[in-house]
């Protein structure tokens, strides 16, 4: 039998308080940019003079350095990614062949519309307008997966019931 490499199912309800809590405070950030306004120190592998808001010249680039974080581009995307690695890939309660099957069929589908999105995007989107609808596509991708892999299991799930 195949070994598949999933974390926990225990991980899937903390999956889910993180992608809340992400999706809460990057609402309220929206809403209000001071609301959850923060800086904090972190080290850097590589930065350059916009990390460091502000001073020296264009061409200020350090390896291996502490810089100011903001919480909107820090914090909130680490602890989003972060709870939907926890959510699609914790193992089921009951995992099995078919489970292993709608999980890698949602896969490709994610990747096969998002792969057909991102060339649309490139082909007919232009200007700052391209990286918000990147941005996007970016976060979405995981929650896309998420939502076809969970909806095709309920399916299943409610397939099997009725035959029963």
């Amino acid at each position: 039998m195949k070994k598949t490499f999933l974390l926990t199912s225990k991980l899937q309800i903390p999956g889910w308080i993180l992608i809340s809590i992400s999706a809460i405070l990057f609402i309220l950030c929206f809403i209000n940019q001071d609301v959850f306004d923060f800086s904090f120190k972190f080290p850097a592998l590589y930065a350059d003079n916009i990390a460091f808001f502000g001073g020296g010249s264009l061409y200020d680039r350090h390896w291996f350095t502490i810089v100011n974080a903001e919480s909107m581009t820090t914090l909130i995307p680490s602890l989003y990614f972060l709870g939907c690695l926890f959510v699609g890939f914790s193992k089921e309660k009951q995992e099995d062949e078919l489970t292993t099957m709608l999980r890698e069929r949602s896969l490709v589908w994610t990747m096969l519309v998002y792969y057909a999105l991102y060339v649309f995007v490139a082909l007919f989107v232009y200007g700052i307008f391209y990286l918000y609808v990147r941005t996007i596509i970016f976060y979405l991708l995981p929650l896309t997966y998420i939502l076809l892999f969970k909806i095709s299991l309920y399916r299943l799930r409610k397939e099997s019931d009725n035959e029963e």
